[in-house]
């Protein structure tokens, strides 16, 4: 066993909430990939029992009917899928397509009306 003290230092820094959003694009080294992967993820907050419960309910929810939609019936992506995700004891949910046949920016619309459509739906 590796004493803690000698485990590599893991930093998580917290952005400053804000209303717009914060994009990061990597673009490919091959000019010719026709893939394109887009992850939508959304910070919660620190990991505690609560959150995770909600995150893995929320999840548990979402799933089938974003696949139906954008997998099933759309043929957006080939990969399409959602799920909690814990990152250095934040909790968070992630949204992801990976298609062949859409940019980047249409996935990123298609999910922002999906989470819309979603969320209304949820209301009523």
């Amino acid at each position: 066993d590796i004493p803690k003290e000698n485990y590599p230092l893991q930093h998580v820094l917290k952005a400053p909430l804000v209303t717009d959003d914060h994009i990061v694009v990597t673009p490919t080294k091959d000019s010719k990939e026709a893939n394109t992967a887009v992850e939508v993820y959304f910070q919660i907050g620190k990991d505690d029992l609560s959150h995770r419960v909600l995150i893995d309910l929320l999840s548990e929810i979402m799933y089938e009917p974003l696949f139906d939609e954008l997998r099933t019936k759309e043929q957006f992506g080939y990969h399409v899928s959602c799920g909690a995700r814990w990152t250095f004891g934040v909790i968070g949910i992630s949204f992801k397509v990976v298609t062949s046949c859409k940019s980047a920016d249409e996935v990123s619309e298609r999910l922002d009306r999906f989470l819309h459509e979603f969320r209304d739906k949820l209301a009523t």
